[in-house]
């Protein structure tokens, strides 16, 4: 079926080539980047190279939360959970073994108020 709004070319017109080029230039990429050059003392235009078509795409695995939802205030209750848990151990070793709690200047605690923070 011919889509009704397809031109209607003669013989001739049908037979004539049209020829079409494909670069890959991205348009995207600057053209202008100048960079300081120390040995003449000024800043000069940096011809764009063969690299800076290169684009590096990232996928890592994971996820994040944000630190007032519902997941992580349960996750933040359960680390805090093991920590008083891995405490109250060290507590009942340390009576076991005759030391008293806070000895070499431990008092229990390892500082860690948040433990959404850099572990």
């Amino acid at each position: 079926k011919i889509p009704r709004n397809q031109a209607v070319l003669n013989e001739q017109e049908l037979s004539e080539e049209h020829t079409r080029v494909l670069t890959a230039n991205d348009p995207n990429v600057p053209t202008n980047i100048t960079k300081f050059n120390y040995h003449s003392r000024c800043y000069k235009v940096d011809a764009p190279g063969a690299l800076d078509h290169l684009a590096i795409h990232v996928n890592i695995m994971g996820c994040s939360l944000h630190k007032d939802s519902v997941e992580a205030k349960e996750q933040n209750a359960y680390y805090q959970k093991i920590k008083q848990d891995l405490a109250q151990m060290k507590k009942n070793m340390q009576q076991q073994s005759g030391e008293k709690a806070g000895e070499n200047g431990d008092n229990g605690e390892d500082g860690a108020d948040n433990l959404f923070e850099n572990r």
